[in-house]
């Protein structure tokens, strides 16, 4: 017996150690979830605070000595006890280190502004530039507080945010549940306690003994305040304490040696049997949770703990329970769940996507607009965003929350999304989200904006102002064309006036001294060779002057051509035969019979083909080919004459066209400017093109007789 007695004693007391670290560690979990949740609830407070200062406007700066959100002021009380009336937690703005809006109130009743933020808060937020989380005091009572900095559009520390939770009202929040879980421990223990003593005074000897024990063990039971009761394997009362006799209103008499069912209402009775036959058939520690109405008519939220009991043979004897009241508790979630539904009205209420992201970069939450927005990629929780949005398994270049993640600063972009056949642009601004102590980046919110029609209208306005300034080049190049174009006209007005009179008053005198070289060369018939060669070029000289005597006089007065029908084989073989072409030249002329008759004047067009020839012989003075062709194009005849001399280079070619312009040593420049004057005089144009070193075209286009008129006069 001795022997049993000392093995029964030790496994009870192991049996309680056991127990005892078990409610240690309980106490000390209760301690920790306690401190975490409210870290948690002052997270939350602070990002019902951003949220609502975001309404007021983005970005902060200080104007006329006032604390400004965008265009709102906010030195006033609004926001704070916006925030105090959603979340529960005092709030408060710091402008600089002096409290500017408030929700605390002095112990008169008044605002506590114009207080200075005070260290060690101050150092850390406005001096380092971090938030502080933290124990501080306020008006003399130490408060839970979480501080955010408030920088300006340079980064510029210009102040705090503040919200907190006055510590005596937060641990008196949770006392409560901490003396409900003492009191299951109290319990629980004292369930132990039962089990040992009534193990340990069974192999006493006495019934008297016996009685002495079982009357301290209700006593035990009596001071335990949570509802105690056991029965045996039958669920028939064995005894209970105070507690329960209280909560069920009966008396210990009408309870001991009765089942459930011959108390209770069926329905009850029915249901603690069956939580009576789980804790035998499972073993351990059953809990479930039910509710109640006390003898006074009151209901209650009960948590009711039931444990199966061995008898001596280490065979299930019988159940004991434990009921603890957690009417507070319930209520006090009952408050939590309200205020989370109100924090995730207010998340889906914003009319703009927002989406949350763990560190790893998958999407925890999201609001019901960016469900909305892209409702084809659903679901999102669980997955990372690349692979929802992107159909790839590592981020995007340039992912806006990666470079919030390590930078710990907001970043933004414009990224395009396809959904189905369109393409639509959106506006994402990724902010980081921070751990309590502000020390670690933890996760990013996304903001997503649908900003296609924007992007459009922004596609569209720089089309019109590409559309502008090439129409304002253009305007701005024909203006320029038409002030050189007056410009020219000018100079040729000025220059045709020179030209008839220096013409005039040199002709004469150039055709006197031609004559005379005439009659010199006839009556001196037998003059030695060199006295012929020097007339020949005194000949050549006088004639080489009254030509460009005749292109001044030509230039200065182009007079009205005669138009009449004309073969352009005709006109062109006239004008080679005028022309003087050396041998080293070899010429080809290609021009078809079929051309229709030109309406020109053939003496102002012979002139034009003259000049053209000339210019062509002169630029071949090495020999090459001399090619003159015709064909016809619509109502015109386009008359060719090209040559394979040095060519002109391509800063001359719009400048050969202008008075007084050559690259001739002898020249003047006018004969190019008569041939054009001459063309156009006749209804015609001209052009020119040139490959330098390999070949010069001029192309002059003439109009031809009607159809019906494109006979030769007999």
């Amino acid at each position: 017996m001795k022997k049993t007695k000392r093995y029964t004693m030790i496994n009870d007391l192991v049996a309680m150690l056991l127990f005892i670290a078990f409610a240690l560690l309980s106490f000390q979990w209760f301690e920790t979830a306690t401190v975490e949740h409210g870290k948690e609830d002052l997270e939350r407070s602070m990002l019902v605070l951003r949220t609502v200062l975001r309404e007021k406007g983005t970005g902060f700066s200080i104007e006329d000595g006032k604390l400004m959100a965008g265009g709102s002021v906010l030195n006033g009380c609004e926001v704070p006890d916006q925030v105090q009336e959603i979340t529960g937690s005092t709030a408060a703005i710091f402008m600089g280190d002096q409290l500017v809006a408030t929700s605390v109130l002095n112990a008169d009743g008044s605002r506590a502004t114009g207080t200075r933020l005070e260290a060690p808060a101050s150092r850390r937020v406005l001096t380092e530039g971090r938030a502080f989380r933290g124990e501080t005091r306020l008006q003399g009572a130490p408060y839970f507080t979480a501080y955010d900095p408030i920088k300006d559009g340079n980064g510029k520390v210009i102040g705090a945010l503040y919200v907190g939770i006055k510590k005596d009202d937060f641990l008196s929040h949770y006392a409560s549940r901490k003396r409900a879980l003492m009191l299951v421990v109290l319990g629980l223990l004292a369930v132990g306690a039962i089990h040992i003593a009534l193990t340990n005074r069974l192999v006493k000897e006495g019934e008297g003994q016996k009685e002495a024990d079982f009357l301290f063990l209700q006593r035990l039971l009596d001071s335990i305040p949570n509802a105690i009761f056991y029965k045996d394997i039958e669920g028939r009362y064995l005894g209970c304490n105070n507690a329960y006799l209280e909560c069920t209103g009966l008396s210990r008499e009408r309870l001991i040696g009765k089942t459930s069912y011959q108390i209770f209402p069926q329905l009850l009775a029915e249901i603690g049997r069956q939580t009576d036959l789980q804790a035998v058939q499972r073993g351990g520690v059953q809990v479930f949770e039910t509710s109640g109405v006390y003898p006074d008519g009151s209901s209650h939220e009960l948590v009711c703990y039931k444990a199966c009991f061995p008898g001596p043979n280490g065979s299930p004897a019988g159940i004991v329970g434990s009921i603890l009241d957690i009417t507070d508790r319930k209520k006090a979630e009952e408050e939590l769940a309200k205020k989370e539904r109100m924090l995730s009205g207010i998340f889906d209420a914003v009319q703009d996507g927002i989406c949350m992201l763990d560190e790893e970069l998958r999407i925890v939450r999201v609001n019901a607009f960016f469900e909305q927005l892209f409702r084809d990629r659903l679901p999102f929780t669980g997955r990372k965003c690349h692979e929802v949005f992107a159909d790839r398994y590592t981020p995007c270049e340039g992912c806006t929350s990666q470079v919030a993640l390590s930078s710990g600063e907001p970043a933004s972009r414009v990224s395009c999304i396809q959904q189905g056949n369109e393409a639509r642009w959106f506006e994402i601004v990724a902010f980081p989200i921070f751990d309590p102590e502000r020390e670690r980046v933890t996760g990013v919110v996304e903001h997503v904006r649908d900003v296609t029609k924007r992007k459009a209208a922004e596609d569209k306005l720089a089309k019109l102002n590409e559309e502008l300034e090439r129409k304002v080049a253009e305007r701005g190049g024909q203006l320029l064309k038409a002030q050189e174009e007056l410009v020219r006209r000018e100079k040729l007005a000025t220059l045709g006036q020179l030209s008839g009179i220096v013409g005039h008053e040199l002709r004469n005198p150039l055709a006197v001294m031609s004559n005379a070289v005439y009659v010199l060369k006839m009556i001196n018939q037998e003059a030695g060779e060199d006295t012929r060669q020097y007339l020949d070029i005194i000949k050549n000289e006088i004639d080489n002057s009254l030509r460009i005597i005749g292109d001044l006089l030509d230039f200065a007065s182009v007079k009205a051509p005669r138009a009449i029908p004309t073969p352009a084989g005709q006109l062109v073989q006239e004008t080679i035969e005028k022309c003087s072409i050396p041998k080293e030249i070899e010429l080809k002329v290609q021009i078809p019979s079929s051309l229709p008759l030109l309406k020109v004047d053939h003496q102002q067009v012979r002139q034009v083909l003259q000049n053209l020839i000339s210019n062509a012989v002169q630029a071949m003075s090495a020999g090459g080919t001399l090619r003159i062709s015709a064909r016809q194009d619509g109502e015109a005849v386009l008359i060719s004459v090209a040559d394979n001399g040095e060519g002109i280079t391509a800063e001359n070619l719009d400048k050969i066209f202008q008075p007084l312009f050559t690259t001739k040593p002898k020249g003047i420049g006018l004969g190019l400017v008569v041939c054009k004057n001459l063309a156009e005089a006749n209804g015609g144009s001209i052009e020119v093109s040139s490959r330098p070193g390999e070949e010069t075209v001029f192309t002059v286009t003439l109009p031809t007789v009607p159809e019906a008129t494109n006979i030769l006069p007999a």
